[in-house]
C-alpha cells in the first residue's frame, strides 16, 4: 500500500488516523528542495512539526535527508510559510522555544537566532525530536555548525534526553567542493551514540599539511559501541586515522576506501593504518583496504608513506579480505632489489590462517602482474598448510590483461580447481581510456555492496558494474 493510500485512510476516522500514523512516519525519506529552491524550507515546516507533535515524532524510525542541506542563511530571514502570518509566527515561536532549550548560553541562544533561518539550524532542531530514530542518513556541507555541535552534545552527555538513544546506523556523505578547507570534517560524537554499530562516511577528510582533528584525540578511546566502519572515498591524516581506530571497543568490519588526492591534501600512511589495525586483532572478520576506482597518486619518500604493512597472520577471526596488493607489496619495487624475485611470497605470508575468502583489487598494475601470477599459483600449491579454510580469491584486473595472458591464467584458474579454491575474474576496466564511464552505476555500501542508502547525486558515487571474465581451461 503506498503512502498516499495510507494518508487518505487516516482522514476516514479518528480508528484509522491512529492505526496509519505510524506506518505514514516510520520511515521519513526528505527531499530537500531547498538545496535548488531556497523558498521551499521543508526542514523549518519539519521542525515544528515534530516539535509541536511529539507524538508523531515518536513514530520515525528511519530519517534520510537528499540533496544536501545548506550551512547557512538560504532566505530572507523572517519570511513566513505559505504567506500565513499567523501561522509564520507560531512556526518561530516554537524555534525560539526549541533553540532557547538547546541553547548552553544567552550569547549563543542570540546567536543562533539570528542565524536560525538555514537548513543547518533546523536540523540541529528537528533531529532531537526523534527519540526512537534506529538509522540516520544525510547529505550535509562539510561545516554543518549547529547539527555537529547539537551531535557532539547529546553524544557526549552534555546535552540530557532520549535523542539518539536506539540509533544504531548513520550514514553521512558529505558535498564536494573543488577547495578543501583544514582540519577532519567529521563530528566524533557521532561514535559516542549509546547504540551506534554501524557508521558509514562518504568524502570526509582531513586538512592540508599535517592539520589534525584534536577533537578526535579528545574520545575516550575504546569506549564507542561501534563494530562496523566505513570510510568510503574518505583521507585523514596519519594522526586522525589512528584516533578514529581507537575509539571503537571492537571492530568486527573495517572498510577503507582512501579517496583522490585531486580533493584531498592529507598525507598517508600504510604503516599508521596497520597499527591501528591491531587494536582490533582479536574481533576484525571483515577488512577491506582499497582505493577509488580512478587510482590515486602517492609520493614514497616525501610526505606519503606507502611501505608494505607487516602481515596480518595474527588476526584470527579474519574471514573476508579485500584489499589492493600495494597495500601489501609497497608503492614501489626497486628493480636492483635483491629480493625482488621473492615479492610474490609476500601476498601469501600476510594472510592469516583463518582466511575464506580474498578479493584483490587494482591488479592491473603492469610491475605486480608476475607477482600477481606467482602469487596465486603460491597461495594454491600450498593452500593446505597455510590457508585450508580458504573457498574463493576474486581478481579485480582489466580484461585485456587477462586476455593477453589467457594461458596463465587458465593455468591458475585448473590449479583452483584441483585444490577446491573457486577463482573469480572481475573486468575492472582499469586499463580502458574511459575507466568503463559509460557502464556507471551508484553504488551500494558494505563489504558485499549490498546496503542501500539514498543516492549521493552529482555521480560522485559512481562505478562501473565489474563484470565477472570468463577464461577456458
Amino acid at each position: 500500500m503506498s503512502k498516499a493510500t495510507v494518508a487518505v485512510a487516516a482522514r476516514c476516522s479518528r480508528q484509522w488516523y491512529d492505526i496509519a500514523m505510524p506506518l505514514l512516519y516510520h520511515r521519513v525519506n526528505v527531499y530537500n528542495p531547498q538545496y535548488y529552491e531556497p523558498r521551499k524550507p521543508y526542514l523549518k515546516s519539519l521542525a515544528v512539526l515534530f516539535l509541536s507533535k511529539p507524538n508523531i515524532a515518536a513514530h520515525v524510525r528511519h530519517f534520510s535527508l537528499r540533496p544536501g542541506f545548506g550551512d547557512g542563511p538560504e532566505w530572507e530571514s523572517g519570511e513566513e510559510l505559505n504567506g500565513d502570518r499567523e501561522r509564520g509566527s507560531a512556526l518561530l515561536e516554537k524555534i525560539q522555544e526549541a533553540i532557547a532549550s538547546i541553547s548552553c548560553s544567552d550569547e549563543e541562544r542570540a546567536t543562533w537566532l539570528k542565524e536560525a533561518d538555514c537548513d543547518d539550524a533546523f536540523l540541529a532542531l528537528l533531529l532531537p525530536t526523534l527519540p526512537n530514530l534506529v538509522s540516520l542518513d544525510l547529505m550535509g556541507p562539510w561545516y554543518a555548525e549547529y547539527t555537529e555541535r547539537m551531535l557532539w552534545r547529546f553524544g557526549t552527555g552534555a546535552e540530557r534526553g532520549s535523542a539518539f538513544t536506539n540509533l544504531k546506523s548513520l550514514f553521512w556523505t558529505y558535498q564536494q567542493v573543488a577547495c578543501a578547507p583544514v582540519g577532519a570534517i567529521i563530528s566524533p560524537s557521532i561514535f559516542a551514540m549509546p547504540s551506534i554499530e554501524r557508521i558509514h562516511l562518504h568524502h570526509a577528510l582531513g586538512g592540508y599539511g599535517n592539520e589534525v582533528d584534536e577533537r578526535l584525540a579528545q574520545f575516550s578511546p575504546r569506549t564507542s559501541t561501534c563494530t562496523y566502519l566505513e570510510l568510503r572515498d574518505c583521507r585523514f591524516h596519519p594522526s586522525d586515522v589512528q584516533n578514529l581506530f581507537l575509539m571503537p571497543k571492537a571492530l568486527s568490519t573495517f572498510i577503507y576506501d582512501i579517496g583522490r588526492d585531486q580533493l584531498y591534501y592529507c598525507t598517508v600512511s600504510f604503516s599508521t593504518i596497520r597499527q591501528g589495525l591491531e587494536h582490533h586483532k582479536e574481533t576484525l572478520e571483515e577488512l577491506c583496504l582499497d582505493y577509488c576506482h580512478g587510482g590515486i597518486e602517492l609520493e614514497p619518500g616525501m610526505l606519503d608513506d606507502p611501505s608494505p604493512m607487516t602481515p596480518l597472520n595474527e588476526f584470527l577471526r579474519l574471514k573476508r579480505l579485500k584489499i589492493a596488493p600495494v597495500f601489501i607489496l609497497g608503492m614501489s619495487l626497486p628493480p636492483e632489489n635483491a629480493h625482488a624475485a621473492d615479492q610474490y611470497l609476500r601476498i601469501l605470508d600476510f594472510l592469516p590462517k583463518s582466511i575464506k575468502q580474498l578479493q584483490l583489487t587494482h591488479c592491473e598494475e603492469p610491475d605486480n602482474l608476475q607477482i600477481l601470477l606467482d602469487a596465486l599459483a603460491n597461495i594454491l600449491i600450498k593452500k593446505v598448510t597455510h590457508v585450508p579454510t580458504l573457498h574463493q580469491i576474486i581478481v579485480e584486473i582489466d580484461f585485456s590483461i587477462v586476455e593477453k595472458l589467457a594461458d596463465e591464467f587458465a593455468r591458475i584458474l585448473k590449479l583452483a580447481e584441483d585444490v577446491g579454491t573457486n577463482i573469480v575474474l572481475l573486468n575492472n576496466f582499469g586499463c580502458s581510456e574511459d575507466k568503463g564511464r559509460s557502464k556507471r552505476v551508484e553504488r551500494k555500501w558494505g563489504f558485499d555492496e549490498d546496503i542501500e542508502w539514498k543516492e549521493c547525486y552529482e555521480f560522485v558515487n559512481y562505478r562501473p558494474i565489474y563484470e565477472a571474465i570468463d577464461v577456458q581451461h
